[in-house]
């Protein structure tokens, strides 16, 4: 007879592996919105589970200032729809900070700004279009200090109030 601890074990991977299949959950999910160590979370889900966040940053060459790829949420569900239409006018009273802190490398800022709003930041419930652009660069402010002079990418996962899971890593 086995023991009731082996009996659980069992039936926990055997949940485990259920979920991760009527959630289609892969690598390819996961890779650009979470590292591999973190866990991934459906935002969408009605369960009780948190929210984990990339803060991904870079910079152009060693020693200059980090700059912001983006916040990622870790659902990779495009959310646009849930909410008001990206609006550029919004971001004017940030529009210098912006500027200088959330670059594109390939397109115009703006451009690239509608992207991460309608595929990132729109997810985040609760918060305006405004409210999401100032805090993905609040924590930039926050958490830039962590990446090494030398790097050219850095991220680092936070969890649901926006605190530092472990280390950041970094390219």
């Amino acid at each position: 007879m086995k023991s009731p601890l082996f009996l659980i074990l069992v039936i926990a991977l055997i949940a485990i592996a259920t979920q991760a299949r009527l959630h289609n959950w892969s690598e390819s999910n996961l890779r650009h919105t979470i590292p591999r160590d973190a866990h991934h979370i459906d935002l969408h889900s009605s369960s009780n589970k948190a929210t984990t966040y990339l803060l991904a940053m870079n910079r152009r060459s060693p020693g200059k200032i980090n700059t912001l790829h983006g916040l990622w949420i870790s659902s990779a569900q495009d959310c646009a729809s849930q909410k008001p239409a990206f609006d550029i006018k919004i971001l004017d009273p940030i529009r210098d900070e912006m500027n200088t802190y959330w670059e594109s490398w390939n397109t115009d800022n703006p451009t690239f700004w509608k992207h991460e709003f309608d595929k990132h930041l729109s997810c985040m419930r609760n918060y305006t279009q405004i409210q999401s652009f100032t805090k993905s660069l609040d924590l930039l402010h926050q958490y830039s200090h962590l990446c090494a002079a030398n790097t050219v990418d850095c991220r680092c996962t936070l969890d649901e109030n926006f605190q530092l899971v472990g280390s950041c890593r970094q390219k």
